[in-house]
């Protein structure tokens, strides 16, 4: 997906990353485009796709379809037009607004392996970097060394800690 722009059309469908994101279920993906979209004050929700269908009208059907991670992109989409999200219910916790630290690795055999560690809505530099810490003991015990990319997700740190 195309972040930087987010609301360039994909050839095969017609359809901009904000759309990918909803077809694919990818909630928290989803999220980091929308607000990329509002912080830039680009007009995504009236876009469609070429079946005629909006970023919900995707997620929707998704849902309806049982897609992994449709849900919270319903309630999410939901939201950001306007419209009522109760009738989904309340959303599992692990997709709580609120940062997390993703640890990519490849390892020599380019396998790849995510690790996740969820990080409080108010998080201070010292606690990010005692999960890093965390994380790549993690990573090593698992003898997976190899290329790392680590993310920060909808984070932020407060502080000014030097430790």
């Amino acid at each position: 997906l195309v972040l930087a722009e987010p609301l360039r059309l994909l050839p095969k469908f017609q359809a901009n990353s904000i759309h990918e994101a909803a077809y694919c279920g990818s909630a928290q993906c989803l999220r980091v485009l929308v607000e990329y979209a509002k912080r830039h004050n680009l007009d995504w929700k009236d876009l469609k796709d070429s079946t005629d269908r909006t970023a919900l009208a995707l997620a929707e059907d998704q849902r309806k379809r049982g897609k992994e991670g449709a849900v919270e992109c319903c309630h999410l989409l939901r939201l950001e037009y306007g419209e009522s999200a109760t009738d989904l219910g309340t959303l599992d916790s692990s997709f709580a607004f609120e940062g997390i630290l993703i640890i990519d690795v490849e390892n020599q055999a380019m396998e790849k392996r995510r690790y996740k560690y969820p990080l409080p809505a108010e998080c201070s530099w010292a606690h990010l970097g005692a999960t890093c810490g965390k994380a790549m003991q993690e990573v090593w015990q698992h003898g997976e060394m190899g290329r790392i990319a680590v993310l920060l997700v909808s984070q932020h740190i407060y502080g000014a800690d030097t430790d």
